[in-house]
């Protein structure tokens, strides 16, 4: 097993890589120049990865500090996007040109031409699909002080005494049959989202701009939406109606891109009774860049399979 310290170059709103994408189908990415991909062209499969994540230049402050966030497994050689595998929840390989029109970022234009004109693949963007063995939340990502930048800005063996920090700080708290699903882009709804919770990928600021950002989503569209308490215990956060349809939304918010969500008994028992007005809408980055995904109690319970009721709703 050989190590790598790999930056992953984030830019919220879709117009390039997004970290949310990486963390929900299990895979890194890195390319459109020899340099920045020269080290993922070296990974093999069982090689072990640690993620650096960063705002793209274009949206970086002086404050948005580079961090590790997670490590990974790989688990299928790196290939560029026209040939590049991920891996489903079932073990199957998927053409990552397939899987990319499900996700909120770009990877390669829609020709599968690479944006440079120059030929070749050390020009293309790449891919490796990983299996996650820890993911941080990036508020809470390890800086500089506590992990020195590597010597490039791109990818690089990571050095022997920054191996020992890594293992310390990030440890293997997702293992094989826990791993973050991507079949079908549903989200994760396991007693590990509360272990990710935990860690500050969901609180009360989050929530707070998750139930906005669903509120203005609903009002963009025409509904008119009533906030309820959030302690009354009905099992959702928002009286919505829309089309001449009553809707009953209950609002999870992630600070973080991993599209995870923990259901209290309330809300689970609109899952079991298949409520046809209940609705589930999970924000992701809701304090950056708020991401709107909506699911009926019906799809919820579908993606749920391999969990039982009761340690859904149970907190760890």
């Amino acid at each position: 097993m050989t190590d790598y310290s790999l930056h992953f170059y984030d830019s919220p709103g879709g117009q390039d890589r997004s970290w949310a994408d990486a963390v929900k189908y299990s895979f890194v990415a890195a390319g459109y120049n020899p340099t920045s991909n020269r080290e993922m062209r070296k990974m093999k499969v069982e090689d072990r990865v640690w993620v650096r994540w960063t705002l793209s230049t274009a949206r970086r402050r002086s404050s948005e500090a580079a961090g590790y966030v997670a490590r990974g497994i790989v688990v299928r050689e790196p290939a560029p996007v026209a040939r590049a595998v991920i891996v489903d929840n079932e073990g199957n390989d998927v053409p990552f040109v397939d899987a990319r029109h499900n996700m909120y970022g770009h990877y390669g234009s829609q020709s599968d031409a690479d944006y440079s004109t120059r030929p070749g693949d050390e020009w293309a963007e790449w891919i490796a699909a990983v299996r996650w063995e820890n993911v941080l939340d990036v508020k809470d990502r390890l800086v500089h002080s506590v992990v020195p930048k590597p010597s490039v800005s791109t990818g690089a063996l990571t050095r022997p005494e920054d191996v020992a920090v890594l293992l310390d700080r990030l440890p293997v708290v997702l293992d094989a049959d826990d791993r973050l699903e991507w079949n079908k882009g549903t989200p994760l709804v396991t007693t590990r989202a509360h272990k990710l919770a935990k860690r500050g990928g969901d609180n009360s600021e989050s929530e707070q701009a998750a139930v906005a950002a669903v509120t203005d989503w609903y009002e963009e569209q025409g509904a008119m939406v009533t906030p309820l308490p959030n302690d009354d215990g009905l099992g959702y956060d928002l009286d919505v109606i829309h089309d001449g349809e009553h809707l009953l939304v209950e609002v999870k918010g992630r600070a973080d891109g991993i599209p995870a969500a923990e259901l209290e008994n309330s809300q689970w028992a609109h899952v079991e009774a298949s409520n046809p007005a209940w609705r589930l809408a999970v924000v992701t980055h809701s304090t950056s860049a708020p991401f709107v995904q909506v699911w009926t109690a019906k799809q919820v319970a579908e993606f749920s399979h391999e969990v039982t009721r009761r340690r859904v709703s149970c907190v760890e």
